[in-house]
Parts: C-alpha cells; sequence; structure tokens
C-alpha cells in the first residue's frame, strides 16, 4: 500500500438565520453537564451563520462568529465540569471568536442555533473523545487560519505500494448550495458530515488506518472535484456517505451501492439521477460525456478497480447487516453515481437510512444508532483490506505500535 499522511481540522460552517448588519449583542452563556455530555450555551441577540473547529496541543473548540459586542462578558463557571475548562471572548478579522478550552480532549456531538426569546443561542453538546482521535480531525481550517498560524506541511508524495496504512476518503454527500435530501428540518448534508466526522475519528482509532473527508465544512465540493481529491491524495478507497428521504411510500434501513452503467433497480436509477440535480442545483455544470478513447484506455483499469468495489461494498453490507436494519432484499445496489468513476480507487457509495422513516430517523440522530453504523462501516472495511492485502496486510498491521 502506499503511504500517505493527511491532517485535517473539524470545520462546520452552520447557518442558523441571517446575521444582522449590526454588530451582535452578546446575552450571557452557560456551562452545564447533562450526565454523559456537557454543554456550552451562548445567547446572543440573534440567530448568527457560525464556523466550528477544533485545535490541538491543548485541545479546544473554536467558534467564529459575525461581529459581536463582549461588552460585559464575563467567562461563565466551569467548575464540576470533566470536558469543559472555561471560555474566552475575542475579536476575529472580519468578526468574533468565541474559544472553549477543554481540559481533555472531547468529540462535539451537536451544534445548532435556535431562537431565544426576542434573540438566539449557539448550543454545542460534547462528549468525550480519545487523544488520537480528536487530533486526527484537529487544524485550522483555510478560511480561518490567521497570518501567524504555521502552514500544514506538504503531504509527502505517495510511496510504493506495502509502505504504509491504508487511507480511506470519507466523502460527506452534499453540502453548501446543494442540502440534499431534507425531512422534518433535517438537511442531509449535515447528517452526513456529522457521520462523517465519526467514521474518520474511528478509523484513527484503528492500527492500519487514515481518513480524510473531501469536505470538512458546509462548502459544496462538485462530483467531479470529489473524485479528484480523493485520486491526489493517493486514497486506496473512497466511502462516500448519504441519507435518503421519501416524499411518498415507506422504506428504512442502510444501503451500499457501487458503480454501475445500468442501475440495479428503478429506485437506484432515481437516486443517482437525484444527485445530479443536487449538483445542478449548486450551479456546478455537469461533467461532459467522456470520449470513446478516453473510455477504451480507462476499461481495463475500471473493470479491475469495480470488482474490488464490489468486494469492499459486500463486506460493509455484511457488516451493517450485524449492527443495523438494512433495506430489505436491496441492501446491495449499484447504478451511475458520478461520484463513484475513480478508475483507480475502489469505491461505495452508503446510503445510512430514510431521515422519512421514524425508525430510521431515531436510530440516525442517536449516540447509540451512529457509532452502531460507523464501527460497522470500519469493520467492513478492515475486512475488505485483509481481503485485499491477504497474509501480507495482516502481518504489517500486527507489527504496527499500539494506540
Amino acid at each position: 500500500m502506499r503511504r500517505f499522511l493527511l491532517g485535517f481540522g473539524i470545520f462546520a460552517a452552520l447557518s442558523g438565520a441571517a446575521a444582522a448588519a449590526e454588530p451582535l449583542a452578546f446575552r450571557g452563556a452557560e456551562l452545564r453537564s447533562d450526565g454523559a455530555a456537557e454543554r456550552v450555551e451562548i445567547g446572543l441577540s440573534a440567530r448568527p451563520p457560525f464556523r466550528l473547529f477544533t485545535l490541538d496541543d491543548p485541545p479546544r473548540i473554536v467558534l467564529d462568529l459575525p461581529e459581536t459586542d463582549w461588552s460585559g462578558a464575563a467567562p461563565p463557571s466551569a467548575t464540576g465540569l470533566r470536558l469543559v475548562g472555561g471560555l474566552r471572548f475575542g475579536a476575529r478579522a472580519g468578526g468574533a471568536r468565541v474559544v472553549v478550552d477543554l481540559r481533555r480532549p472531547a468529540r462535539i456531538l451537536r451544534a445548532h442555533t435556535e431562537p431565544d426569546g426576542a434573540g438566539g443561542r449557539v448550543s454545542l453538546e460534547l462528549g468525550p473523545s480519545d487523544a488520537a482521535a480528536f487530533a486526527a480531525l484537529a487544524g485550522w481550517p483555510e478560511a480561518a487560519r490567521p497570518a501567524t498560524a504555521p502552514a500544514p506541511a506538504p503531504a509527502p508524495p505517495p510511496a510504493a505500494e506495502g509502505d504504509g496504512p491504508l487511507l480511506v476518503m470519507i466523502d460527506p454527500g452534499h453540502g453548501g448550495a446543494d442540502p440534499g435530501a431534507l425531512a422534518r428540518g433535517l438537511a442531509e448534508k449535515d447528517l452526513t458530515l456529522d457521520y462523517a466526522r465519526a467514521l474518520a475519528a474511528e478509523l484513527a482509532r484503528r492500527p492500519g488506518f487514515r481518513a480524510a473527508l473531501t469536505r470538512t465544512g458546509d462548502d459544496y465540493v462538485g462530483l467531479r472535484e470529489r473524485v479528484e481529491r480523493t485520486r491526489a491524495a493517493g486514497a486506496h478507497a473512497l466511502l462516500s456517505l448519504h441519507a435518503d428521504a421519501l416524499a411518498t411510500g415507506e422504506a428504512a434501513g442502510a444501503s451500499v451501492f457501487t458503480l454501475s452503467e445500468i442501475a440495479s433497480s428503478e429506485e437506484a436509477a432515481a437516486l443517482a439521477e437525484g444527485h445530479e440535480r443536487g449538483e445542478t442545483l449548486a450551479g456546478a455544470a455537469v461533467a461532459a460525456v467522456e470520449s470513446d478513447v478516453a473510455k477504451a484506455l480507462l476499461d481495463l483499469s475500471r473493470r479491475r478497480t469495480d470488482a474490488r468495489s464490489r468486494r469492499m461494498a459486500s463486506e460493509l453490507v455484511s457488516a451493517l447487516e450485524a449492527a443495523a436494519p438494512v433495506l430489505e432484499g436491496r441492501a446491495l445496489q449499484s447504478a451511475g453515481f458520478r461520484v463513484l468513476r475513480a478508475p483507480d480507487v475502489p469505491s461505495a457509495l452508503v446510503e445510512l437510512g430514510f431521515m422519512s422513516s421514524a425508525e430510521d430517523r431515531a436510530r440516525l440522530l442517536s449516540e447509540e444508532g451512529r457509532m452502531a453504523a460507523v464501527t460497522a462501516l470500519a469493520e467492513g472495511l478492515a475486512a475488505w483490506a485483509r481481503t485485499e492485502e491477504g497474509a501480507e496486510f495482516d502481518a504489517w498491521r500486527a507489527a504496527q505500535p499500539p494506540d
């Protein structure tokens, strides 16, 4: 396998109502514990858009806001909290910043804004995380990097086969102007980013794996660009995460898709077409059809890659079946998804479930359901890797130092 190490930060740009033209006014903050989770509540004069990311050494969470008047702001007490050590308020170029100092690494379980009387509130829900998983997702997003922050080291070129960890590119579906499926106020783009971050953290805990994301915030990334980022990273596999919603009818359960020119069902074809519509909605031009010459040159490589993709998808389905409900009779399907068209990277698309199903929705939004799904996906990837690499891969993993 090739070596490629990639550090990346959590970057979540989650929008509430449009920010007012004049500075927001601070209305108070609260830190509290709800059993296993801890909460950070920040009251403001309106519901703002915000950007959220994490930094390591020391561990902290950074919340970027529009310009805010912090007059009278006093840090709330963090007495009795295990994760949160305190808050700091300040200004940044073009806006305001809140730093959540952490006593130990923490995972962002949920981040949102909501009305609060005549104003609004930013609410963060945090849970425990291990140091390796936190570090894997921490870092400055380019849009927020201060002039004094060191730029990330350039990635080393891919090395020879058998020389490093298996890099999985995780693709959170949709983003930015393309929300994906919508159901009862829940947008697919937000759900997939949450699951992608959790899966990256799970893989970071496992010897022999590394993970990267095609998008780390609420940004639109075209389907062709997702493929190009995957190949440029030297990734060994691509997993694109999605969640469906039906306007009519009933369906529940997860499913896995591979690439094929002829869809395995009308539903699979409609799903692939829906992804193309999302591309158009975001204002991106759909790529031209490949020329006959290009198709001929790529045909042999794609046949080999498609066979590996099908083996990977089969292992993912087997692992998901043991951990969560799968779509009855249609857990493994295929269609012409453009995000799966890398000719040299085994790729699969996972529909985590149906947001329109009460049963699936409850599972998808629960911590238990999320961890069951991401653990199953990691197990499926590990089983596929063992199949692909055989005894050589097993011996390499056994030789890796423990976390």
